[in-house]
């Protein structure tokens, strides 16, 4: 569902972000757009205050993070979405099995199995 806040953040987290000027509000997202993407997995994340403040990748949240690769394209930003686009594109290509599933076996080979959640999802390959 989108909540229509950054990132699909829901009206609770959004309500400062609403009363910002357009400008600011675009500022604002690109940074927590750029920073949720600023890791070695190149796969959107959050840090979680409840668990230490450890970064996780929700999978659940994968077309949210190309949602805002698009929009940051669409907003000027080309050379950062296209690469960020790609870098996460491989990442998830490397984990996805032949059944078309983000697998955590693949994600282990990986070293990034123990911040993923939501994996085993299926998706679909063309």
């Amino acid at each position: 569902m989108w909540w229509g806040g950054p990132c699909g953040l829901p009206p609770s987290l959004t309500r400062p972000w609403q009363r910002q000027s357009r400008r600011s509000r675009g500022a604002s997202s690109s940074r927590y757009l750029k920073s949720s993407f600023a890791n070695e997995d190149h796969l959107n994340s959050y840090l979680d205050p409840n668990r230490g403040g450890q970064r996780y990748v929700e999978f659940h949240n994968m077309r949210e993070g190309l949602y805002g690769i698009v929009a940051s394209l669409m907003m000027g930003d080309a050379e950062w979405a296209r690469q960020t686009g790609d870098l996460m594109l491989a990442t998830l290509a490397s984990i996805t099995d032949d059944s078309g599933r983000w697998s955590i076996e693949l994600a282990r080979e990986r070293g990034m199995a123990d911040r993923c959640e939501g994996v085993g999802c299926p998706t679909r390959r063309a």
